[in-house]
């Protein structure tokens, strides 16, 4: 049937739109098949759980570099000190509303991390109102001055 259907791409594309009709048609069964198909492979849960566990630091790190990029400008560098080092740098809502907005984004678990923000940013098209800080500017903010600004002075 393989074959067939890469030589027929028009007979693929008839036989995807039918399947995927009747899933839509017939979702309390497809579920309960797949419930059921679940629970009696726990060799797939395991499979996930492992894959998940390798995928998502990757992905992670591939997500906070492209947001960095872009609240950067592509020159990886803290806005206030200059800092370049990657491993140092972070995300800084501007007007000191992070803990809003990771409550917006997890609700009332507060278990909202940078990840989920991250990714909420790449969503939303990166709007406006953050920047990039390495970790001591962005701790100095929170006490009301940047030390690399104290030392200048």
């Amino acid at each position: 049937m393989r074959n067939y259907f890469r030589t027929h791409p028009e007979q693929r594309k008839r036989h995807n739109e039918s399947y995927t009709k009747w899933r839509k048609n017939h979702r309390k069964k497809v579920n309960a098949h797949n419930r059921n198909y679940y629970h009696t492979h726990p060799e797939i849960r395991i499979k996930k759980k492992e894959l998940a566990r390798i995928n998502r630091p990757k992905y992670y790190q591939k997500l906070k570099k492209l947001v960095i990029a872009h609240y950067s400008n592509n020159t990886f560098k803290c806005n206030c000190c200059k800092e370049t080092e990657y491993l140092f740098l972070t995300l800084d809502h501007i007007n000191n509303e992070g803990w809003k907005h990771r409550r917006e984004l997890s609700g009332k678990n507060w278990k909202a991390g940078s990840d989920r923000t991250y990714a909420w940013l790449r969503r939303n098209n990166f709007p406006a109102g953050f920047q990039i800080l390495c970790h001591n500017c962005n701790w100095g903010k929170r006490y009301g001055v940047c030390p690399h600004k104290l030392v200048a002075d």
